[in-house]
């Protein structure tokens, strides 16, 4: 278990989130670029979602109840 700072603090993380088959179509998309297109170098953003912790545990309490969130580590 984690002790209550850390869990007050991790509640304010923020993580970028996509899922797997949106990441693996974005992937497959720029495989087929060439390096005219694009350039040598690059960094290409992936399509996802920008979210807080605490983000995501209001909407597990909003989707499914204060009880399940009760069962987060």
């Amino acid at each position: 278990m984690v002790s209550a700072r850390y869990a007050r603090e991790a509640r304010h993380t923020v993580v970028y989130i996509s899922s797997p088959r949106r990441a693996l179509d974005a992937m497959l998309r720029v495989m087929h670029l060439d390096d005219a297109t694009i350039g040598a170098e690059c960094t290409l953003p992936l399509p996802g979602l920008t979210v807080s912790v605490a983000g995501m545990v209001e909407s597990l309490a909003r989707a499914d109840g204060v009880a399940a969130t009760e069962l987060i580590d």
